[in-house]
């Protein structure tokens, strides 16, 4: 029953009121909706304004517009790779800030997207060229090419990575793919960079340590150079036993061996490191070297990596030799270690050959081999490597890469004598000629 006291405007007015009401609602919501739409576009607008600015080098917009994109897709592959690459190449920033936000961003790119193998190689060599880590870049390195078979910068980090890290003796295998997928015009430079892995190995480092500012232009590749390389790569990564044996080596060839035990000796989770490979060969052969016999046969007891390859052939033999005095075992290890590269050019290890042939009795066969060891050290001379330089340096010119054929010829190294006769005889072709010439495989 309606009051009598109340007239109908009374009762009028509360729904006039709940009208407003809605109406005020309503306006909000499409401002809302406006504002929101606006957000949207200019959301997906982002990605393109942090590639057009990243293109430019405007490095701050590019990140600005990718990490902005990142709120409302915190899993976008493309936006993460945009910030990453923005954050990596601006060198306004301290350097390790850089890297670090750059890995930060790639590391969010997960191995199945189609940019997974790219941001496990920029990772990588942000991990390695800046943060100075050689066995996690390495790693990031390795997942990159499993990712992506066709990965040449992949393969070719790995490669001067072994270089940088006296792994010299086990790029190969990276340099024939790094050779694989090179285009045509740049197997020259490669092959030339071949060269240089395995026979100046402080040279093949000078570029690297100079862009880790390990050395300075127009200073020279030197030893003392290595040694602070190797020095600062332990500092940064102490438990990485790859790392480790490479400070080692260092030690090994400079004939420091107590300083070598030392530094095998300092790392933590020593059951762990026996598994590199690396590692305990290092360890086996510096053991030897500063005559503790019976810990380098429980060492060497231990290797649970192939058995094959150089660097276990040659431990194994010279294990065999000193440790274990059986000869039998020592000839056979040896022999296939000098038909293994770099064995045909390891003179000091065939005059361990010898020597076992030597006290097998086989003395026809220790002289052909010392004979051998002889010749291959004659090929170390300067005045032989000067004119293979000499030619190296020139590689427009066929006639002067004869010389470079002749000298691989003399190490029985086919197949680089057969690239290099490719290289001579596409340089003797027409220009017609070379662009012809389809992708080798």
């Amino acid at each position: 029953m309606v009051d009598a006291e109340a007239s109908p405007s009374s009762i009028v007015i509360p729904t006039r009121r709940v009208s407003r009401g809605w109406v005020l609602l309503g306006s909000i919501l499409i401002l809302l909706a406006i504002g929101v739409g606006t957000a949207f576009f200019q959301w997906r607008a982002d990605l393109q304004v942090a590639r057009e600015a990243l293109a430019r080098g405007d490095l701050q917009t590019a990140r600005n517009a990718a990490e902005h994109y990142l709120r409302y897709a915190p899993t976008s592959a493309p936006a993460h790779m945009l910030a990453g690459d923005a954050y990596f190449q601006d060198n306004s920033l301290p350097p390790l800030e850089a890297a670090d936000q750059a890995i930060s961003h790639y590391s969010r790119i997960p191995d199945d997207s189609d940019l997974g193998s790219t941001a496990r190689l920029l990772a990588g060599r942000a991990t390695f060229l800046v943060r100075q880590e050689p066995s996690r870049a390495e790693r990031l390195f390795r997942r990159s090419v499993e990712l992506n078979p066709d990965q040449f910068d992949g393969y070719y980090m790995q490669w001067q990575l072994h270089n940088v890290t006296e792994r010299y003796f086990d790029c190969e295998p990276l340099f024939r793919e790094v050779y694989r997928l090179c285009p045509v015009e740049s197997r020259a430079l490669r092959l030339r960079e071949w060269y240089s892995s395995q026979f100046t190995p402080l040279s093949a480092c000078g570029q690297l340590d100079l862009m880790m500012q390990f050395r300075q232009d127009p200073e020279v590749p030197s030893e003392e150079i290595a040694f602070e390389r190797l020095t600062a790569f332990c500092k940064y990564e102490p438990d990485e036993p790859n790392t480790i044996a490479a400070l080692a080596q260092w030690h090994l060839r400079s004939e420091s061996r107590e300083s070598a035990l030392e530094v095998l000796d300092a790392i933590p989770h020593r059951d762990q490191a026996i598994h590199s490979q690396f590692y305990l060969a290092t360890l086996v052969e510096t053991l030897i070297e500063v005559g503790q016999m019976e810990r380098a046969g429980v060492e060497f007891s231990k290797w649970s990596g192939p058995v094959e390859g150089y660097q276990y052939l040659r431990i194994a033999g010279i294990h065999s030799q000193e440790v274990a005095g059986e000869m039998d075992e020592a000839v056979k290890y040896l022999t296939r270690a000098v038909n293994s590269w770099p064995g045909p050019t390891d003179w000091l290890l065939m005059n361990r050959l010898s020597r076992c042939l030597a006290l097998q009795g086989k003395r026809d066969e220790s002289q052909r081999v010392s004979l051998e060891a002889k010749r291959v050290e004659g090929l170390t001379d300067l005045a032989i490597h000067k004119k293979v330089r000499q030619a190296l340096g020139q590689l427009d010119q066929p006639d002067g890469l004869e010389e470079v054929v002749r000298f691989y010829e003399s190490l029985h190294r086919d197949w680089e004598a057969a690239a290099w006769r490719e290289v001579i005889s596409d340089l003797r072709k027409s220009p017609v000629e070379r662009r012809a010439i389809p992708p080798r495989n």
